[in-house]
């Protein structure tokens, strides 16, 4: 079915039959857009027996409701027994709900007691609710005043909430004059944690005149902490019985995740005439007569009413490509801002220029208040919300809708407002809403990219690389985006309705980049994941094993905002990535070598060490991670000065606060290159991670600390990024810093340097005649062998130097922080007059494989004093073990909707027997990650699996897989495979 035939007409149609028999028979069948209704409620009335049996009935296309109400009446024993039984079964997305509910009432009218049995269940997928409520009326009558007096009192205790409910009945009766004058005044407070109802209820009966009027007023409202949801439901029905007129106004408004519904029901029944006047607004405007009007309620010549909406949303339409949101799988309407858009509205008749007008309301779906008028114009301008009529066929108008560049991104509920000289009208378009986005491709938009290619590599690919190890021993691992995967884009938003920042803040990519930086870390707003930098990952995924980030927001998502297990700083920069590029905004990941972490805000990091040339550890606060990922978001700076737009540096890995919550940035790369450490945000940490001197301090015997060394060039090595175009790094270390040690890189430092905790000291001048090196030679040792350095040592004097060298060697996580010491030896040296020396070093396999923790980090320090000239000889070696790879092998040619099978092979490096294999793939049209245990592999044993797969699109893709093991981390791989069209 088209969207056009979807959305073609509302479809009301009511039959009422009433015969002698008491049967009495309502089908209501409503066509709203997508949704059919099919209400069936059958009345069967014995009168002997007084059985009254109502059963309803409710299809609402994948939502099946069922009623059926029961009401026994025994005349002769004054016993009333009502069952009233509801069986609700919701399918909506992921949820099942079942309620049944029973209620039995038993009345004995000689005692006036009355005692009613409620009993509910509710299963919500994972939740189970059981109620039952238990009210008892007392009716007291006073008859020399003709006074009753009725007190209805229900507790419910549903397990941890308490509801109170007071009924008060007063009912007056005089007989003599017979009037009866009934007041009920209904007042319900209910708490359940962080909701708060308030239903009250009025009911005035007059009977001498038989006129009744009721007046229900049903106010709820809900305040939910997560979703931060408002629902109103008010209910009001006046029935005049004397002239047997009723009328019914049933509103509902209902604020929900992603939806706003807005119900009226209004039904007025003439029972003489036999008129019955059922108006019900759900997604179009629908009046109806049944079975026939006297007279017609309008004239349609002149009313004029939306019919139908098509919003031409489909992936294959103009909009989803002129847009390049054809990507996402979605069947809502997707489109970025600063751009028009096209969408039919069919009418009751043909658009009349200047007698008729058409309007846009878009209203948020995330926040009340926030609404967007579009009017219509004769030409569109260049800047604001316009729509203009392009085309017009019979009752069909074909507009373009022209969006605000500086618009909040979000999600936005349609409505269509028609103007006539009768009035106007509204048609929501529920449910079909309006995504809107930030877009590269507008030159008015602060994220605008000007490079076509640049474009599709930041905002459009999929896939990327994250780059991992050391500078000497740089690994890449493929990552799966996943920005247009199914749920992805509602994930997103989601996520930044978490955020405590009004949607009016969601124009600004500054505002948005920042507030999802904090949002991906869950160490203080319960965001997307939880960080592990442990030994220990039970309860949730090892980060090594993610290849992708549409698995961890799907999971978000569909907790209700449940964080993710586990994380470290290139799954919180794939995921970020993820989120940023879904909603519009350039973004890559960037690596960073030798990261410093900068704790005391001093622009340093340093290292203390005592009198035998020992690291203290309980001192040395500060640390360098071998490696650390974060991102860079493209965007302009109007709140900096001019020359500090472009890449900005986004980090969500919980490091240090800002602004009393964890995230980083966005920090200018054009401020950090040049030392303005003064510009916010976070650029002193930033600068510190890239560009910081790493100070050796020495403790004297007095205990204060001097200055023995300093390394100005160890800190911010190799950062890489993914090429645009290719698989291939691209080194933009000169992005971040001038070439270590000139002249401009120096200044930047002294600059930075101004603005720490303390000074920046530098030794005094002394005869350093002497330098040391560590090197290792090809692409370094693989876990499993010896691991085999060297310790490089020249004498540029004209004199012979002698030292004592100390060399300890420490296991280390990525991020710096030291675990355990596995080797440490002392090594004599004797230099002869400008003599370079080569010192061998080993570790042995046996000496460090019970020590080793994620990706086989290791760090080498070598500390001596030559004892000449007393001049200090200290530098630090990062290694890390290198892990195989997954080796992935197409077997045959692959091709769309025919099974294509792929062999994955691993070789165990280590001589033991890795525990508990898993292994994930992910690719080629997967929606999720596919896991496939393997049990134990033995030692030095090799692994061959045979997996199968149906691509269901063409063109070339790729197939991810990792492996994860608590003994072997970082073993992953990929193949690029070409599908082939049918």
């Amino acid at each position: 079915m088209t969207n056009t035939e979807t959305d073609r007409r509302s479809q009301h149609t009511c039959r009422c039959a009433y015969d002698h028999t008491n049967i009495w028979i309502w089908i209501c069948i409503i066509h709203t857009h997508a949704n059919i209704w099919i209400w069936i409620c059958i009345c069967i009335i014995h009168t002997k027996t007084n059985i009254w049996i109502w059963i309803w009935i409710i299809h609402t296309k994948t939502n099946i409701w069922i009623w059926i109400w029961i009401c026994i009446i025994h005349t002769h024993t004054n016993i009333w027994i009502w069952i009233w039984i509801c069986i609700c079964i919701i399918h909506t997305h992921a949820n099942i709900w079942i309620w049944i509910w029973i209620c039995i009432c038993i009345i004995h009218t000689k005692t006036n007691i009355w005692i009613w049995i409620w009993i509910c269940i509710i299963h919500t997928n994972i939740w189970i609710w059981i109620w039952i409520w238990i009210c008892i009326c007392i009716c007291i009558i006073h008859n020399h005043t003709n006074t009753n007096t009725w007190i209805w009192i229900c507790i419910i205790h549903t397990h941890t909430n308490i509801w109170i409910w007071i009924w008060i009945c007063i009912c007056i009766i005089h007989t003599h004059a017979n009037i009866w004058i009934w007041i009920w005044i209904c007042i319900c407070i209910i708490h359940t944690k962080t909701n708060i109802w308030i239903w009250i209820w009025i009911c005035i009966i007059h009977t001498n005149i038989w006129i009744w009027i009721w007046i229900w007023i049903c106010i709820c409202i809900c305040i939910i902490h997560n979703h931060t949801n408002t629902n109103t439901w008010i209910w009001i029905c006046i029935i005049h019985t004397h002239t047997n007129i009723w009328i019914w106004i049933w509103i509902c408004i209902i604020h929900t995740h992603t939806n706003i519904w807005i119900w009226i029901c209004i039904c007025i029944i003439h029972t003489h005439t036999n008129i019955w006047i059922c108006v019900c607004t759900s997604a179009t405007p629908v009046i109806r007569l049944c079975p026939k009007p006297s007279k017609p309620l309008c004239s349609p010549d002149t009313l004029l009413m939306v019919r139908s909406v098509d919003l031409l949303k489909s992936r294959d339409g103009p909009n989803r490509r002129e847009h390049h949101t054809d990507s996402y799988l979605s069947d809502n309407l997707i489109v970025r801002r600063g751009q028009t858009f096209q969408m039919w509205i069919e009418l009751s008749r043909p658009f009349t220029s200047g007698s008729d007008n058409l309007q846009l309301q878009l209203s948020s779906a995330a926040a009340t208040g926030v609404r967007i008028s579009v009017p219509l114009v004769d030409e569109l301008g260049d800047s604001g919300w316009e729509m203009k009529i392009v085309e017009q066929k019979d009752r069909r108008v074909r507009v373009s809708v022209n969006t605000m560049a500086s618009a909040s991104i979000g999600r936005y509920m349609i409505t269509v407002v028609s103007f006539s000289p009768r009035g106007k009208l509204l048609f929501p378009c529920a449910p079909n809403d309006l995504f809107l986005l930030f877009n590269p491709w507008c030159e008015d938009d602060p994220v605008y990219l000007d490079n076509e290619a640049e474009r599709k590599e930041y905002v459009l690919n999929s896939m990327g690389r994250i780059y991992y190890g050391t500078e000497q021993q740089i690994g890449a691992r493929t990552w799966n985006y996943a920005q247009f995967e199914q749920d992805v884009l509602e994930a997103c938003l989601f996520l930044l309705e978490r955020g405590r920042v009004a949607m009016t803040e969601w124009r600004d990519p500054v505002i948005v980049s920042r507030m999802i930086s904090a949002l991906v870390n869950s160490n203080d707003d319960r965001g997307v994941l939880m960080g592990n930098w442990t030994d220990s990952y039970e309860g949730g995924t090892t980060p090594t094993a993610w290849i992708g980030s549409g698995d961890i927001l799907k999971q978000f998502y569909k907790s209700a905002g449940k964080p993710v297990k586990f994380a470290q700083c290139w799954v919180y920069a794939g995921v970020t990535a993820s989120v940023l590029r879904c909603l519009g905004i350039p973004t890559r990941c960037v690596t960073n070598f030798s990261s410093a972490h900068d704790t005391d805000l001093s622009l340093t990091t340093d290292i203390y060490i005592d009198d035998n040339m020992e690291l203290i550890k309980d001192k040395t606060n500060d640390s360098v991670w071998n490696f650390h990922v974060w991102n860079e978001s493209w965007m302009t700076r109007p709140d900096l000065p001019v020359g500090y737009g472009g890449w900005q540096v986004v980090d969500a890995t919980p490091q240090e606060p800002s602004q009393g919550s964890y995230r980083c940035g966005p920090t200018p790369v054009s401020a950090v290159r040049n030392g303005q450490v003064d510009l916010k945000f976070d650029t002193p940490f930033v600068f510190a991670e890239v560009n910081s001197d790493r100070i050796y301090w020495q403790k004297k015997p007095d205990g204060s600390f001097s200055q023995v060394n300093v390394e100005k060039n160890t800190i911010g090595q190799r950062i890489s990024t993914k090429a645009v175009g290719s698989e291939e790094r691209m080194d933009i270390t000169h992005l971040y810093k001038y070439p270590e040690g000139s002249e401009e890189e120096r200044i930047a430092v002294e600059t930075a340097s101004r603005f720490g905790s303390k000074p920046t000291l530098y030794p005094s001048a002394t005869e350093n005649d002497v330098s040391i090196e560590i090197v290792m030679d090809g692409e370094g040792p693989r876990i499993g062998g010896d691991a085999k350095l060297s310790i490089v040592l020249k004498n540029k004097s004209s004199k012979q130097r002698t030292a004592s060298l100390l060399s300890e060697v420490l296991v280390m996580y990525y991020t710096g922080v030291l675990k355990a010491t596995v080797k440490k030896e002392r090594i004599p040296v004797n230099l002869k007059p400008l003599e370079t020396k080569t010192i061998p070093w080993t570790l042995l396999y046996k000496e460090y494989m019970n020590h080793l923790v994620d990706q086989g980090a290791l760090m080498l320090t070598v500390t001596g004093r030559v004892n000449q000239t007393k001049q200090i000889l200290a530098t630090q070696f990062n290694f890390r073990l290198r892990t195989p790879d997954l080796i992935i092998t197409p077997l045959g040619d692959a091709v769309v909707g025919k099974e294509l099978t792929v062999k994955i092979t691993f070789q165990n490096p280590l001589p033991l027997v890795l525990k508990n294999v898993m292994f994930h793939i992910k690719g080629l049209g997967m929606q999720s990650a596919r896991k496939i245990p393997n049990g134990d592999v033995e030692k030095l044993a090799k692994v061959t699996l045979m997996e199968k797969f149906v691509p269901t699109a063409s063109g070339s893709q790729k197939l991810l897989a990792s492996m994860d093991c608590h003994q072997l981390t970082q073993v992953h791989g990929f193949a690029d495979i070409v599908v082939k069209a049918k």
